[in-house]
């Protein structure tokens, strides 16, 4: 309790300088604290950071008939980046190119297996992007 009351505190002298980095930050630290379960829920929640000219993968877990929301938030704000997730088959369930700001996708997997998350940023010559990913 003390610590949500230290929040609040924190929240209200620092109102000036809230911007979209700052509450993401914020989203962030919340995020890695919590572990939402029951009902067949869960939540993953990664920072990940893509060099220029290169690509990561993030993989997923699923069960068939799951149902999948991916939020991702792109920053800095106005980046780029091209998505894909690829089933388990090697088929693509989605493909996104050019993809900036704020990113949210549902599914259902239709089969089971690790389901792989893109983000390729190889086209970039200077900028690195960093995404803020929960599923």
């Amino acid at each position: 309790m003390a610590s949500l009351y230290l929040g609040v505190i924190l929240f209200a002298s620092l109102r000036p300088l809230f911007s979209v980095m700052f509450l993401v930050g914020i989203v962030s630290v919340i995020l890695s604290f919590i572990n939402v379960s029951g009902q067949g829920a869960s939540l993953s929640h990664w920072v990940i950071t893509v060099s220029a000219r290169e690509y990561r993968y993030v993989d997923i877990n699923v069960e068939r008939d799951t149902k999948v929301l991916i939020w991702a938030y792109i920053y800095p704000s106005g980046s780029d980046i091209d998505i894909a997730i690829i089933r388990p088959d090697g088929s693509l369930e989605l493909v996104k190119t050019r993809y900036s700001n704020e990113f949210r996708y549902r599914f259902f997997a239709t089969i089971s297996g690790t389901y792989k998350i893109l983000f390729d940023n190889s086209y970039s010559i200077f900028t690195s992007k960093t995404i803020d990913l929960a599923i």
